[in-house]
C-alpha cells in the first residue's frame, strides 16, 4: 500500500495497511525546513470504524483510454483490471459500505495535455536550461516541454483555471453527493515491459504520455489523499491495485475504507514469499 499524505509527504510503501500506518506516523508531520507542511500533526489510528452505511463511488475509467492506444487494451482499460475491480467493490459492500458507479468522464486524452502543461510549469527555470546539456538525465522534462513549450504567463493562468475545473467536477460528482471516497484503477493495465519510456515511442505525433498510469490525475490534483491497495494478480503475474482517494486532506477517511478492505481483501503473498523480519537482528 502506498499514500500521498495530508502533511505534504511523501507516502510510505509497505506490505501490509498496518506496517503502513506505523510508517506513515513517523514520517508524517510538520518540518520546520519544509514550509508547506500543515500543523497540527496528524495521528493515524491502527484502528478504524466499520463501513457500515459508508458511501463510496467508484469509476471504472471505462473510457480512459481510446482502441489501438495500446495493443494489450481495446478501449478503456485491461479487462483484467476491470474484472478486479469489480471484485474488490464487492468486497467492500461486504463490509457494509454503500458502493455506486460513477462516470467522471477523464480520459487519458483530456488529462495528458493538462499534465504535461503542469510539468513544463513546475519545471525550474535552471532545468529547461539545461536540458540541452542532460538529455538523458532530463529525457522526461524535455518529453514535456517538446510538446507543451516553455510556458506563457498565459498558459499558466489556463492551467490554474482548468485545475481549479478538474476539482470542482470532482467535488460535484463525488464529495458534493455525501460519497466519503473514490476508489479506482491505479493503472490501465499491468502488462507494460520495464523498459517501457513513453518518449521514445515511434509514430507519435501527440504525446500518449504515461497513458497506462491513472495515478497522474492526482498529481495534478495533489490536496487528496490517495491510498493505493493490491486487488489481485494478472494473467502474466503481475499485480493490480485500486486507489482509494478521500477528499481534501482528508486522509483518514481513505485510511478507513482501506483499513475496511484490508480486513477481508486479498492476501496475495504467503509462506516463504511473505518473510517475517520481527525476530530478525
Amino acid at each position: 500500500a502506498t499514500s500521498d499524505t495530508q502533511n505534504e509527504t511523501y507516502g510510505p510503501m509497505a506490505r501490509t495497511f498496518d506496517d503502513m500506518v506505523l510508517i506513515q506516523n513517523v514520517i508524517a508531520g510538520p518540518h520546520h525546513k519544509i514550509h508547506s507542511t500543515l500543523r497540527p500533526k496528524l495521528d493515524y489510528p491502527t484502528q478504524y470504524e466499520s463501513l457500515k452505511g459508508v458511501k463510496i463511488a467508484v469509476d471504472y475509467f471505462s473510457h480512459w483510454l481510446k482502441d489501438g492506444t495500446y495493443p494489450a487494451i481495446q478501449g478503456g482499460i485491461d479487462p483484467a483490471v476491470k474484472d478486479a475491480m469489480v471484485k474488490a467493490a464487492e468486497v467492500l459492500r461486504a463490509q457494509g459500505a454503500i458502493v455506486d458507479e460513477i462516470d467522471l468522464g477523464w480520459t487519458n486524452e483530456l488529462l495528458t495535455p493538462k499534465y504535461f502543461t503542469n510539468v513544463s510549469i513546475s519545471a525550474s527555470a535552471q532545468a529547461m536550461i539545461k536540458i540541452a546539456d542532460y538529455p538523458d538525465i532530463l529525457d522526461y522534462t524535455k518529453f514535456a516541454t517538446k510538446y507543451m513549450g516553455l510556458p506563457t504567463a498565459d498558459a499558466i493562468i489556463l492551467n490554474d483555471q482548468e485545475l481549479m475545473e478538474l476539482h470542482q467536477h470532482l467535488q460535484a460528482m463525488v464529495f458534493a453527493k455525501g460519497y466519503t471516497a473514490l476508489i479506482m484503477p491505479t493503472l490501465a493495465t499491468s502488462n507494460i515491459p520495464a523498459d517501457f519510456d513513453p518518449s521514445k515511442i515511434p509514430g507519435n505525433e501527440t504525446p500518449v504520455g504515461i497513458f497506462f498510469a491513472l495515478t497522474y490525475p492526482w498529481n495534478l490534483l495533489n490536496r487528496y489523499p490517495v491510498v493505493s491497495a493490491p486487488i489481485g494478480i494478472n494473467q502474466n503475474n503481475m499485480p493490480m491495485g485500486m486507489q482509494i482517494v478521500g477528499n481534501t486532506f482528508d486522509d483518514l477517511a481513505a485510511f478507513r475504507v482501506a483499513a475496511g478492505y484490508a480486513k477481508a481483501g486479498l492476501h496475495l503473498y504467503s509462506g516463504d514469499l511473505f518473510p517475517d523480519y520481527r525476530n530478525m537482528a
